[in-house]
């Protein structure tokens, strides 16, 4: 049995390691459009109401073009410090949810003898909402010690992606990218824009968290031999990562932002002071879900109408 628990983690490593580079060029092809690189023009096109709208070509398209300019391997660029992030963050995460489970403020066994009554239905709500908190405190906590451990990793990968504009080198590898970072920022460096990323982390889990546990208590109904929480979970979970997606983007933008490629560097990106800085210029900009839709891009610049009531951008 104790065989079985160190295997399974090990399995759900490697498994998560075989869907992140399946999916990793659709990845890859995101993390610059959340970056603002749009190589090919957007072309004329309808949107779901028939008004003419200008659109960005999707996300086939998009790697087309990686892979004219790079080749196959080209669209599996910033991978491998991709998978040694997810590998940290998940061996970090785990550990940490074990050792937390473990404190006796955050464990979420019974307290006091068995068989003893509860004296109202209250009692047992206020007891599901207090497994609930802690559920989600060590989730949480283990979540963020896992961002914090992987972070440097991520910064990596955003900026060997963003190598693609500028065709620069530097982050070919990890260890030249470890010794660019130090080099330009020292320690710190390695853990620009991670405030975002774990107030992403907080809010994710709390508000899906939350969510899933008021449906579960009061929406939906309970059915004999079937378990729908998971479902609500999950589905919570979608639903929250929706709303925190400017959060994730905005510390892709930052990680590359002043990095010194061409990609965090006028005229590609503005110059941002600080993370609230490039929120602040993203909502103006109406930019904040910027690469969350692969498919159906529209551009939202400023155009021009032509006498045939055919639409381009102005500036091109």
């Amino acid at each position: 049995m104790g065989r079985m628990n160190g295997v399974e983690p090990v399995a759900q490593v490697f498994l998560g390691a075989g869907v992140t580079t399946a999916f990793h060029p659709f990845s890859y092809t995101k993390t610059l459009v959340q970056l603002g690189y749009e190589p090919l023009p957007p072309v004329p096109t309808t949107n779901i109401f028939g008004k003419k709208v200008l659109a960005y070509p999707n996300v086939f398209q998009y790697l087309g073009h990686i892979r004219k300019v790079d080749g196959f391997v080209g669209m599996y660029r910033g991978l491998f410090p991709r998978l040694i992030c997810g590998a940290v963050g998940s061996f970090v995460t785990n550990s940490c949810q074990v050792k937390l489970r473990t404190c006796k403020c955050l464990s979420t066994g019974k307290e006091g003898a068995e068989g003893e009554d509860t004296e109202e239905e209250e009692e047992e709500e206020e007891d599901g909402m207090k497994k609930m908190l802690k559920q989600t405190t060590v989730e949480m906590l283990s979540r963020c010690a896992g961002v914090i451990a992987s972070h440097p990793f991520h910064v990596i990968m955003v900026r060997s992606m963003a190598q693609f504009v500028g065709r620069e080198t530097a982050y070919d590898t990890v260890l030249s990218s470890v010794r660019e970072i130090y080099n330009k920022d020292g320690v710190l460096g390695f853990f620009v824009a991670i405030v975002p990323r774990l107030v992403c982390e907080v809010l994710t889990v709390w508000l899906a968290n939350l969510m899933a546990y008021t449906l579960n208590e009061y929406v939906v109904p309970l059915t004999e031999g079937v378990d729908t929480r998971h479902y609500t979970s999950a589905l919570c979970s979608l639903a929250v990562t929706q709303v925190t997606y400017p959060l994730n983007l905005i510390a892709n933008i930052m990680a590359v932002n002043n990095s010194g490629l061409a990609a965090g560097s006028a005229p590609h990106m503005d110059n941002y002071g600080d993370w609230m800085g490039c929120c602040r210029e993203l909502t103006r900009q109406h930019q904040l879900k910027r690469g969350s839709s692969l498919f159906w891009r529209y551009y939202k610049g400023p155009v021009i109408t032509l006498t045939d009531g055919g639409l381009m951008p102005m500036y091109q």
